[in-house]
């Protein structure tokens, strides 16, 4: 640890969910200092209740009026014919008076900062921000925060939020954790047709599962896919030390009593700068937990799962009685949160009575509609005065201070001084919810420009994860590139089609590592690069590198394609979820790949499954888990990094239906990655010759779009 590492320490916000009204008012009065909602469309969590317009507009009026902050989530992707809708729900938001929005597409970001230029944008975890050089990239762009990786350790939250102290930080501090990478995961995507990263994720993590290790032995069975709970209250004091700004809560799906119960347990773990202690941990346990909690991410260790119990043993241990307290918070009666105000009274007989009331930037008066009397009998005291004033009653204020001056004996009815308090408020409350809204110009967002078309003559390109899988494509003319993990290139550098490709996952640990490749295998004459992290790529480009967006950028729309080409891409490789009538509209004037083979990837993980089972470290080609079908999902592993990829049962197999890709298609992927040499010439020799598999597979989405 840093020996300056108390300049660090700050009282951060507090960040609670919202799935519904009652979770507002319970995250608002146990003192969230903000809340994340969404819209009835284009949020990462389509199955919580969320917000109509109407329902939008309280919620905002109603924190706004307790100093608390609204956050909006269109934090999926969306499609070209999505756009106008998403772009009119980010201008109601902006003009309703949200606080910022939160985004995870690319195409989207870029339009709101282009026609919103004044409605704050936050960069969503589904965006993958997982090292300090793609939060300095999105801070560029014009993001006001960056949502970090679950993942994440101390040392990296503190490590991006050094080198980035302009931009700010968010981290989640409590709640459910997914067992794949936030933004890479497909299981949901290609098991039931329900993306992750369309909000509509059906929790295939959370389904039992059987491990069997090298030749088919069995090694573990259960939740085998299903995090613990994180929970860092335990660690608040180490938390506070990292530098993020705000602390989140998961849940926008979970009860106003749970929202109550954390939010309330964080304020004052934040405030008293003191760990949660036992008694409340077990109390928040009780409230909802899946198999406990952990903090092992943020203490850079495996994290936990929860291997022998199902998410109805969440709901059965719950405490009803705690429910029932927690539940008042989120009651219309509940009025905890109150904003303080500063109250000037000014009374001279002739005159009218005056309340001059003080906040923030509002500083105003109003007057009484009679004129104050002279004395006849007992002149009004300013004890009397003074009592009437702090009676704010529903309203959510508070008389912080209250200053008295009367210029001689007076007399004014009590009535009046009550209308005076009320119009005061009243008034109060008007600027205050006024003064959030913003008036958005009106504009039209036209579609890129479209590529020429390709016709239907597609080159071929291939990844090969193994050398004998490489060795087996040099052999092969018909593949234009080759694309391969940087450390075997630098092996087999030399041929002209070979291209390094990154991982997606480059976390700030090992950031430094991927800098320094870069540069080596520049100097090996490396002249392009497959990629999808954003800070990598940037880098890439400051050396020459000629990019190509990988898969992983999750590239859902012509104006994410768009974006791509302002970042300086040379060709994109299309988001796996397309459907090929979704592809076809796709306007770019950058040459498109498309997967067209292989076993996806449905996971990204640093959950290695295989950790801690005696393989670790090993390369491992034949291991694999096994769902209540007997649908077996290959495991590989790339050890260095600790990154462990879950395959698809079944290959992506296109070869007789090629006639079928749209014109603006220029290549072909094929991936290879548990295959062998042979495997891979067969495959070859296939989409040659277009002719049916002899294998089972899947066409994936491009018959039927994902929802």
């Amino acid at each position: 640890m840093r020996k300056d590492v108390k300049a660090f320490k700050n009282k951060p916000e507090l960040l609670a969910p919202a799935g519904n009204f009652a979770c507002v008012r319970a995250a608002v009065e146990s003192g969230a200092d903000s809340v994340y909602l969404g819209l009835t469309e284009f949020g990462a969590r389509s199955y919580a209740d969320n917000f109509t317009e109407e329902t939008f507009k309280e919620a905002v009026s109603y924190c706004h009026l307790r100093g608390v902050k609204v956050y909006v989530t269109l934090n999926t992707l969306v499609s070209d014919k999505e756009i106008p809708l998403v772009m009119k729900s980010a201008v109601f938001a902006a003009e309703t008076g949200a606080d910022a929005a939160l985004v995870q597409d690319m195409g989207l970001f870029v339009l709101l900062r282009r026609y919103l230029p004044s409605f704050p944008v936050h960069i969503s975890t589904q965006a993958a921000v997982l090292n300090s050089n793609a939060a300095a990239f999105y801070g560029e762009l014009g993001a006001e925060r960056c949502v970090l990786a679950r993942e994440l350790s101390f040392e990296e939250i503190r490590s991006i939020k050094d080198k980035n102290p302009e931009t700010e930080t968010e981290i989640f501090v409590h709640g459910a954790q997914c067992y794949c990478y936030s933004g890479l995961c497909l299981m949901s995507s290609f098991y039931g047709g329900r993306s992750g990263n369309r909000g509509k994720c059906a929790g295939p993590c959370r389904l039992p599962y059987i491990l069997y290790g090298s030749g088919g032995k069995k090694l573990e069975s259960g939740y085998l896919l299903s995090p613990v709970d994180m929970c860092l209250g335990n660690r608040i004091d180490k938390v506070l030390l990292s530098g993020a700004d705000c602390l989140k809560i998961e849940g926008r799906m979970k009860s106003a009593e749970y929202v109550a119960a954390v939010s309330g347990a964080y304020r004052k773990a934040i405030d008293e700068e003191k760990p949660i202690e036992t008694e409340e941990l077990k109390k928040l346990e009780s409230v909802f937990s899946r198999g406990g909690f952990t903090s092992a991410s943020f203490d850079g260790k495996p994290n936990r799962i929860k291997k022998d119990s199902s998410n109805d043993d969440a709901y059965a241990k719950q405490d009803e009685k705690l429910l029932r307290i927690y539940g008042e918070y989120s009651s219309e009666s509940c009025n905890n949160k109150k904003t303080p105000v500063e109250f000037v009274f000014r009374a001279e007989a002739g005159k009218r009575a005056s309340l001059e009331t003080v906040y923030g930037k509002f500083d105003f008066t109003v007057e009484s509609k009679n004129d104050v009397q002279a004395a006849k009998a007992a002149p009004l005291s300013e004890q009397q005065i003074y009592k009437q004033l702090e009676k704010t009653g529903a309203y959510p204020f508070w008389a912080e201070k209250i200053k008295i001056n009367i210029a001689g004996k007076i007399f004014i009815p009590v009535s009046e001084i009550n209308e005076l308090r009320r119009n005061a408020l009243e008034e109060l409350s008007r600027l205050i919810i006024e003064s959030g809204r913003r008036k958005i110009a009106s504009f039209k967002v036209h579609l890129p420009e479209a590529g020429k078309n390709m016709g239907k003559t597609f080159a071929f390109t291939a990844f090969a994860r193994e050398k004998n899988q490489l060795d087996a494509l040099k052999t092969m003319p018909e593949i234009s590139e080759i694309y391969c993990p940087a450390g075997l290139y630098a092996e087999n550098y030399g041929d002209e089609r070979l291209i390094p490709a990154f991982p997606p996952v480059i976390r700030e640990k090992n950031l430094e590592k991927y800098i320094n490749l870069l540069k080596n295998l520049k100097e090996l004459g490396a002249k392009k690069l497959l990629v999808s992290d954003m800070g990598i790529a940037k880098k890439a480009a400051g050396l020459g590198y000629e990019l190509i967006a990988s898969a992983d950028a999750n590239i859902f729309n012509s104006y994410a394609a768009e974006a791509f080409e302002s970042f300086g891409f040379k060709k994109l490789m299309l988001s796996g979820e397309f459907s090929l009538r979704q592809i076809e509209n796709i306007k770019s004037v950058l040459p498109l790949e498309i997967m067209v083979y292989g076993r996806l990837a449905l996971m990204k993980t640093a959950n290695c499954p295989l950790k801690g089972k005696g393989f670790c470290g090993k390369n491992v080609s034949d291991a694999f888990i096994s769902d209540r079908k007997g649908e077996k999902l290959g495991i590989v592993c790339d050890c260095p990094d600790c990154t462990a990829y879950i395959l698809n049962s079944k290959p992506l197999y296109m070869a007789d239906k090629l006639g079928d890709i749209p014109c603006n298609i220029s290549s072909l992927n094929l991936c290879f990655t548990t295959e062998t040499a042979e495997d891979c010439k067969k495959i070859i020799n296939l989409y040659n010759s277009g002719d049916a598999a002899d294998f089972g597979f899947t066409r994936g989405h491009f018959y039927k779009a994902v929802l």
